[in-house]
């Protein structure tokens, strides 16, 4: 069975920034998206502790009120960083990953990182 094309169906999905209260529907996200690694580094406390770090830039996409693509993005004044980038199975080849990526966060204070490192898993 193919899959439409971004262009052939589009998804109405609503971006908007992440949240600490969004944490138990991401998180079951993450679990379910193959090559998604998780460790000790992604509590409840971890990662609400990066989104105060980070106001603004990590994302979720929502379709019909639920979650269905995720990324938590972050910087450490230098560089910036993209992590655990997921798309909901039904909800991939609509461009939501992309929408996740190309939307712009809105940050307490304009940041301009010189690096950014983008971390790739193949299973």
């Amino acid at each position: 069975m193919q899959r439409a094309h971004p262009k052939d169906a589009a998804v109405d999905v609503q971006i908007c920034e992440m949240a600490s209260a969004n944490y138990a529907e991401v998180l079951a996200l993450w679990r379910s998206t193959a090559g998604v690694g998780l460790n000790e580094a992604d509590t409840a406390e971890s990662v609400h502790a990066y989104l105060v770090r980070n106001p603004g830039l990590s994302l979720v996409a929502r379709h019909a009120g639920r979650i269905v693509g995720a990324v938590l993005c972050g910087h450490d004044g230098r560089r910036g960083y993209l992590h655990h980038l997921a798309v909901a199975e039904p909800f991939r080849r609509h461009g939501i990953g992309t929408q996740l990526i190309e939307q712009p966060g809105e940050p307490e204070e304009p940041r301009d990182s010189e690096v950014q490192h983008l971390s790739l898993c193949r299973q």
